[in-house]
């Protein structure tokens, strides 16, 4: 029972002190760093919650709409330019798709794919090959 009391008195001092201090600090003139420090903190400490609290609004109203994706989206395959802005050339791209090494030359500002010579992607030679010869 006196050890509990003890901490009690412990935790209520360092509160005081903890207190005291603040009015210490706050009672000195403030510069602008500080201000805006304050600020930031005070704002933090208002914003961040209130985005937290409309992204969970927003997710449990998507939730109760049933409006969740069922697959990924398609993103499409346009084949005509790299993220460069450099022009494609080469095979369809199925066939692209379906060989196992592909040789990648560029060309100036042109970039040219095709099949490596020998691959067999389902079963066939590509024309140029030794076994096809």
């Amino acid at each position: 029972m006196i050890r509990r009391i003890a901490h009690i008195l412990f935790a209520g001092a360092s509160w005081i002190l903890f207190v005291n201090y603040w009015i210490l600090v706050l009672g000195q003139p403030m510069s602008s760093g500080l201000r805006a420090a304050l600020g930031f903190i005070v704002i933090s400490l208002v914003l961040v919650p209130l985005l937290v609290y409309l992204w969970i609004l927003h997710n449990l109203r998507l939730a109760r709409q049933k409006r969740r994706r069922r697959t990924r989206r398609d993103p499409g395959e346009d084949f005509r330019e790299d993220f460069l802005g450099r022009s494609l050339a080469g095979s369809d791209l199925r066939t692209l798709q379906a060989a196992r090494e592909l040789i990648i030359e560029l060309e100036g500002e042109r970039k040219r794919y095709r099949p490596a010579a020998g691959d067999a992607a389902w079963g066939r030679l590509s024309p140029g090959s030794e076994e096809a010869r």
